[in-house]
């Protein structure tokens, strides 16, 4: 079975496992605690390259959504409705044989992370949001329109283009809101938010403090410097030092 390892641009480590039977395609690295990696809009389980090298010590689970990357067909209606996107990745669970396990969304990935844990809160462990939202009206207008990146390299800008454009993406991200339920959500969470810009930081920063002091209390927020929305390739020595310890310290929970 092919082991997908580039998409010509964004290469990942060579995989312990691949499944793809045609209605589920994921990938598995390493041992350990598992956490289970969800890509965003358009994107693929190619959007964590530059993370699966720094998380060792922990099994982790990369699925490509339907109509994504590797992914099987988009069925009908699943652009529509985030349901089957939370079934599918439960399916993607329980294939791999995990009963229990963290998340890592970046962007969508985050949205479907955070209606796992309303609809099945006793099997998620914990969520970390990459750049995600609780509902997608909730960033001020100014960092709507914020690029993907900010500062990053020539180089990084290559592999974001070829992670951002990796599937034929879903409408229903367009009216996602969640805020009326987030105290349901009893899981702790790890939130990193790019700061985007200089010019919208201190905008970012009062309306960050007001809105998430709303939130349950095992909620954390961090904002990671110079960087956009694919802050995983911008700045991932800053992502990672957030992510590890953090992780860690859920398995002591």
């Amino acid at each position: 079975m092919r082991a997908y390892p580039s998409n010509g641009v964004l290469t990942l480590p060579e995989p312990s496992r691949v499944f793809d039977d045609g209605n589920h395609f994921f990938r598995v690295y390493g041992e350990g605690p598992p956490v289970m990696l969800i890509h965003g809009n358009q994107g693929s389980g190619y959007s964590f390259a530059s993370m699966v090298p720094a998380m060792d010590g922990f099994g982790l689970i990369l699925p490509d959504l339907p109509g994504h990357g590797y992914g099987p067909p988009m069925p009908k209606d699943f652009e529509n409705l985030p349901d089957m996107a939370v079934d599918y990745c439960f399916q993607v669970a329980d294939i791999a044989g995990v009963e229990q396990f963290a998340i890592i969304g970046h962007s969508l990935g985050g949205m479907i992370g955070l209606l796992m844990c309303l609809q099945n809160r006793q099997r998620i462990r914990g969520l970390v949001l990459l750049d995600s939202f609780v509902a997608m009206d909730e960033r001020p207008p100014e960092l709507l329109r914020v690029a993907p990146y900010h500062t990053a390299s020539e180089d990084a800008r290559l592999r974001i283009k070829n992670c951002y454009d990796d599937g034929h993406g879903v409408k229903w991200h367009e009216t996602f809101d969640v805020s009326s339920k987030i105290r349901r959500i009893e899981c702790p969470v790890l939130e990193l938010q790019g700061e985007a810009t200089p010019d919208t930081d201190a905008l970012y920063t009062q309306w960050l403090g007001a809105k998430r002091s709303r939130m349950h209390q095992r909620w954390k927020t961090a904002r990671i410097p110079d960087c956009a929305h694919f802050l995983q390739f911008e700045q991932i020595d800053a992502v990672m030092a957030e992510i590890m310890p953090w992780l860690h310290s859920i398995e002591q929970i």
